[in-house]
């Protein structure tokens, strides 16, 4: 997977972290994720959609949100 670039902003409030620096949301003894305390999930794709050769930069990422509880 490729590095992100911490100059981009990001709504979604992406952290990039070390397996060795996750927390299990299990093991933090939170029920359902919240505003407050959100789910922290792995990122496992990160897919380019649009054309090598065109000038924008639009990726489909896919997280593993199993046993987030979240529809």
């Amino acid at each position: 997977m490729g590095q992100l670039d911490p100059a981009l902003h990001s709504e979604l409030g992406v952290t990039q972290m070390s397996k060795s620096g996750m927390t299990e949301h299990s093991e933090l003894g939170m029920t359902e994720p919240s505003e407050r305390q959100p789910y922290l999930a792995t990122l496992i794709g990160n897919e380019r959609v649009t054309a090598e050769n065109h000038w924008q930069d639009v990726r489909l990422l896919t997280f593993d949100i199993a046993g987030s509880h979240i529809t």
